[in-house]
């Protein structure tokens, strides 16, 4: 396997003993605390695997909601595992099959983001109040003005010229 050889190159050049690796899809967020949680699951373990079990649910349309719900077999999996080891990448491909787990249940360390294009997500749980989505770095200020800049330059650029752009764009990609 390739990433075990990678790994192993690592471990030998760099002298690690132990490596933490985490799964989290593209669309979803950490909580700005939740490295160093993960990092104190460290104990010199040979191989353990946790999951962050208490999550919050967030939907941003037709209006803002945040639920917060446990999740035994949640998709945020971590996994500790001695360097000599080779690494069980299938552990991060379907977590609800995972046995044996350690639950990480005081607090909402990661977000799951409820879009129409989740799989099989969707709103669980109970209405969470007092959550500071920057934590999980989700700030709408910064994506308001993101998209009314992109408005405008879609604007400056005209139709005509923007038709121009996808055909450039499409060509160099093709």
């Amino acid at each position: 396997n390739q990433s075990n050889i990678f790994l192993q190159s690592l471990y030998d050049k760099e002298g690690w003993t132990h490596l933490i690796a985490s799964r989290i899809d593209s669309d979803d967020a950490y909580h700005k605390d939740a490295v160093t949680a993960i990092q104190k699951q460290f104990a010199a373990q040979d191989d353990y695997i946790f999951v962050f079990s208490k999550l919050l649910c967030f939907r941003d349309k037709p209006k803002e909601l945040i639920s917060q719900y446990y999740y035994p077999s949640s998709p945020f999996v971590s996994m500790i595992a001695k360097a000599q080891t080779p690494l069980n990448f299938e552990l991060f491909k379907n977590h609800t099959k995972l046995k044996n787990t350690f639950k990480l249940k005081k607090f909402p360390y990661a977000l799951q983001y409820i879009h129409g294009s989740n799989v099989s997500n969707e709103m669980r749980g109970v209405a969470a109040t007092n959550i500071n989505l920057r934590d999980y770095g989700i700030d709408f200020d910064i994506a308001r003005s993101y998209f009314s800049m992109l408005a405008e330059s879609l604007k400056a650029i005209g139709k005509k010229n923007l038709i121009k752009l996808k055909k450039s764009v499409k060509k160099r990609i093709l």
